[in-house]
C-alpha cells in the first residue's frame, strides 16, 4: 500500500473513465516529431447541453531549434499523439536510433530517423518493447561474458595447480601471468570466449 494521496481532480477524471495515459518525461510522436511529455491538466468544460472532459499535455521538442513551435498542448484524444517509450527508455532509446537532441545533427537528418523509427512502430514493432529486448539482450550478452570468463579463470586455476603439483614452477608462473592479463582484458570490456577461443 502506498502512501501518495492521489491527486482529487485525477481521481475524480478517472470516475469519468478518463484516466491519463502519459508521464513527465515520456517520449511521444506527434505531428512528425519526437517530443517529451512536460506536464498536464485537466480540462472540463460545461455549455448548455454539453460536457467535455480531456486531458491535456504539455510538450516540448526533442530538436528543440529555439523557435515558438519547440512547444506544443495536446490533448490525449487527438489521434497523432502516440507513446514511443517510457520516460525511463527515452534516453536510450534516442541513443540506441542515432538521433541526436544536442542540436548537433541538421532537422533534416532527425527527421529522416523519427520517419525510420515511427514505421518500425507501425509495422508492430513497439518501441518500448524493442529498448527492453535491446536491453535485455546485452545483459544476457554481458552475463555469457562473465560465465565464459568465468570457466577459463576455472581451467588456467586447473592448469596453474597440475604444474604447481608436478613441480613446473617457472610454467605455473606463466599461467598466472597469462590470468592477469586476461582479467586485465576482461574488466576493461574487451574479453571475448567464443567456440574459435579468440580473445581481444
Amino acid at each position: 500500500m502506498t502512501n501518495e494521496m492521489q491527486d482529487p481532480v485525477e481521481a475524480a477524471f478517472a470516475q469519468l473513465g478518463i484516466k491519463r495515459e502519459y508521464n513527465l518525461g515520456d517520449l511521444v510522436h506527434w505531428a512528425g516529431e519526437l517530443w517529451y511529455v512536460d506536464g498536464w491538466r485537466f480540462d472540463a468544460q460545461r455549455t448548455e447541453g454539453e460536457a467535455f472532459e480531456d486531458i491535456e499535455y504539455s510538450l516540448s521538442r526533442v530538436y528543440a531549434d529555439g523557435t515558438w513551435n519547440d512547444y506544443a498542448e495536446v490533448y490525449q484524444d487527438d489521434e497523432e499523439l502516440r507513446l514511443v517509450c517510457r520516460a525511463e527508455f527515452a534516453d536510450e532509446f534516442i541513443a540506441n536510433n542515432g538521433m541526436d537532441a544536442s542540436g548537433g545533427r541538421s532537422a533534416a537528418q532527425n527527421a529522416t530517423i523519427i520517419a525510420g523509427v515511427m514505421a518500425m512502430s507501425n509495422s508492430g514493432k513497439h518501441a518500448p518493447k524493442a529498448v527492453g529486448s535491446a536491453v535485455r539482450q546485452r545483459e544476457r550478452d554481458e552475463l555469457s561474458r562473465r560465465k565464459a570468463f568465468d570457466k577459463r579463470m576455472d581451467d588456467l586455476l586447473d592448469e596453474y595447480n597440475a604444474l604447481v603439483a608436478a613441480g613446473e614452477l617457472a610454467e605455473a608462473n606463466a599461467v598466472i601471468g597469462r590470468m592477469r592479463l586476461e582479467r586485465f582484458i576482461f574488466e576493461s570490456g574487451g574479453w571475448v570466449d567464443d567456440d574459435n577461443d579468440k580473445r581481444r
